[in-house]
């Protein structure tokens, strides 16, 4: 990640931009001239490259195209490049635009980050910010936790993203989100991540197909090897959740009856509520449906299967402030939800 901070002896964010895009072909600037490349034009030359049409960017952006137009055509003046190939279709970048599109990205989330730790540090939590959720999760959470942060802080930009821990964990660490939200802890320097509740695996079944297969039964649990008798819809591998399952039974000595295969939360849920087999997920996942009596949940026992979910933020992001002060509301959104019973705490380490 570019930090303009640190580009010594400049005297606005365009100069610290022209200095770290150093693109082929572009002879190097004196330091007293004015660069062109300001935050407003970068963003105005990505969002032309995004959408591939100068039309679209001008609609996206809310200006007139003759006048987005003069400013790319400005900004390749300046530059001494080309940045776009126009054709009636639209425009492509140049391999000069390519490279410029991979900075000014980075150079423009850096601009958003800093802004917004400055802002943090101030008392305030502004711009945008992604949080992300394994959907599991983001069923329970992503309400209460939009609601906490939209009340302290009315001015942030929120996006919600879900994923498999294994993609937010990738997404943390390339920057694409600021605070994420995994079921396992990213065993990674540049990582900082605190354990915050613990839940337990359910098997989820419709009761009627339950007792079919298994015949009358009485309270909560049910145990590994009664799991493995049963038809199962499961993830792909290598889901973590597959791989633990997988890895359970093994060490119980059983074989399990996966009968099908699907990567989507709401399409496991529904291949349940559907009678199509059982499935084992945390409880959180399908509350409307056992709420309704549609499906119920056992507790799997015998051995239990329980797992952790974890905070983490990305220790070397420039908006260490802003990601903490986010993290601190995940933190305080989640204990809310386990102080329903959802969830069981975890103790914090003593300092």
């Amino acid at each position: 990640m570019f930090d303009f901070r640190n580009i010594h002896g400049t005297n606005s964010y365009a100069e610290a931009a022209y200095r770290i895009i150093r693109l082929p072909g572009v002879p190097e600037r004196p330091q007293q001239e004015a660069s062109f490349l300001d935050i407003r034009t970068l963003r105005y030359f990505l969002k032309v490259a995004e959408l591939g049409s100068f039309s679209r960017a001008a609609l996206d952006l809310r200006i007139a195209q003759p006048a987005l137009s003069r400013q790319i055509r400005k900004l390749e003046e300046e530059l001494e490049v080309r940045l776009l190939y126009r054709t009636g279709r639209g425009v492509t970048l140049t391999r000069t635009g390519e490279l410029l599109m991979e900075s000014g990205q980075k150079l423009s989330e850096q601009f958003d980050t800093t802004v917004r730790d400055v802002r943090a540090s101030g008392g305030q939590l502004a711009g945008s910010a992604v949080i992300g959720l394994p959907p599991t999760v983001g069923r329970v959470l992503t309400i209460p936790l939009v609601t906490r942060i939209k009340a302290q802080y009315p001015e942030i930009k929120l996006r919600i993203v879900e994923g498999f821990s294994g993609h937010l964990l990738e997404w943390l660490y390339s920057g694409r989100i600021d605070v994420g939200v995994l079921y396992a802890e990213p065993n990674v320097p540049v990582m900082v991540a605190e354990p915050l509740v613990e839940e337990d695996l359910m098997l989820l079944a419709r009761p009627d197909l339950l007792e079919a297969a298994l015949g009358p039964r009485t309270g909560e649990t049910i145990t590994m090897a009664e799991v493995a008798r049963l038809p199962l819809v499961v993830p792909s591998a290598p889901h973590s959740l597959r791989l633990r399952i997988e890895r359970t039974a093994a060490d119980c000595g059983l074989t399990l009856d996966i009968a099908l295969e699907v990567d989507a939360l709401y399409s496991m849920t529904e291949t349940v509520r559907m009678g199509l087999g059982f499935t084992i997920l945390p409880s959180c996942a399908a509350l409307r449906d056992i709420a309704a009596g549609g499906i119920i949940a056992l507790r799997i026992d015998q051995p239990a299967m329980r797992q952790t979910l974890f905070v983490a933020t990305a220790s070397q992001r420039s908006a260490a402030v802003a990601s903490r002060r986010l993290a601190q509301i995940v933190r305080e959104s989640v204990f809310a939800l386990a102080d329903t019973g959802l969830w069981r705490r975890i103790p914090a380490d003593p300092p």
